[in-house]
């Protein structure tokens, strides 16, 4: 007679049974099951996004109500804020930039000026409010950036650094670089995520429309994609045409809108001025190497430990 095949029995071998073999996993396993049928397809958060969440949340707090909290945004102390504050003004009474008042900056920082202005009934508190968006973007974007390349623990750390770095983050909020921060943290972010390479350029155009050498952030991407391992150079070189082609939407759409308004002439003539504007020597372009080159030095042994 044959013995019977206890492999082939299923619920009926002993070891098939997790309620025999272990009652613990057994319940584990049923806990399991019920917890899936209640939740069904809900998303889950991750532990990095309810950290960020917690972090960002904790800025405000300080922001409004500790020792780093903003001045007053009626006190710019800046002239190019003045100016882009101005300009502002000016388009939304029906005025156009460059030809009805000029600034040899690209003109997106005029139209956000505008619109804090459209959004607060022309106080100066709604630039201060997008600012301070700006802000937590950068923040949120500065830890998702840190811990995909170092993790969470190193991000936490670089996220609290960036913060800690801004003694008085909103008392100069009125200036190209602020606003600029969380697209470059948005397109290091975009980058290591491989996303498609016309979101890279479009990206790289709105830096370039608040200031032209902002675009240094998507040279350096760009190079990026050239050092990607397992790349062949047809891969690069499309990666590189659709950036541009992103690239060149963006600027051609905002000439295009200058161009219809009649204000061209006058915008490429703030154009070609910022090349006269950033002339300097090469005695001072050595200068700031050296500079750059002892700076870095000095910060090595902190960036290692």
């Amino acid at each position: 007679m044959a013995l019977p095949d206890w492999r082939r029995s299923g619920p009926a071998s002993p070891r098939s049974s997790p309620a025999i073999d272990n009652p613990r996993r057994a319940r584990h396993h049923d806990g399991q099951t019920l917890t899936s049928s209640l939740t069904g397809n809900l998303p889950r958060i991750a532990r990095w996004q309810i950290a960020a969440i917690g972090l960002y949340l904790g800025y405000l707090c300080l922001l409004v109500t500790g020792g780093l909290a903003p001045v007053p945004p009626g006190d710019f102390g800046w002239i190019d804020s003045a100016a882009f504050l101005y300009i502002g003004k000016q388009i939304l009474n029906g005025r156009l930039p460059y030809r009805d008042a000029w600034d040899h900056k690209p003109p997106l920082i005029f139209y956000l000026n505008a619109l804090g202005l459209w959004l607060s009934g022309g106080s100066p508190w709604g630039i201060w409010c997008l600012a301070l968006l700006s802000l937590a973007l950068a923040l949120v974007l500065c830890y998702c950036v840190a811990g995909r390349v170092y993790g969470r623990g190193p991000a936490l750390l670089a996220a609290t650094g960036f913060c800690a770095s801004l003694l008085h983050p909103l008392e100069h909020y009125n200036l190209t670089e602020f606003f600029a921060v969380p697209l470059q943290f948005a397109l290091l972010h975009l980058f290591l995520r491989r996303a498609h390479a016309l979101w890279l350029g479009l990206l790289t155009g709105l830096l370039f429309l608040l200031r032209q050498n902002l675009i240094g952030a998507g040279i350096a991407v760009a190079f990026g994609i050239l050092l990607r391992e397992r790349r062949t150079v047809r891969q690069v070189v499309s990666e590189w045409l659709y950036m541009l082609a992103g690239f060149g939407i963006v600027v051609a759409l905002t000439a295009g809108y200058l161009y219809a308004a009649g204000c061209w002439p006058e915008a490429w003539e703030a154009f070609l001025y910022n090349f006269n504007y950033i002339r300097v020597s090469w005695e001072e372009r050595l200068d700031a190497m050296t500079l750059g080159t002892y700076l870095f030095r000095r910060t090595l042994p902190l960036a290692a430990a």
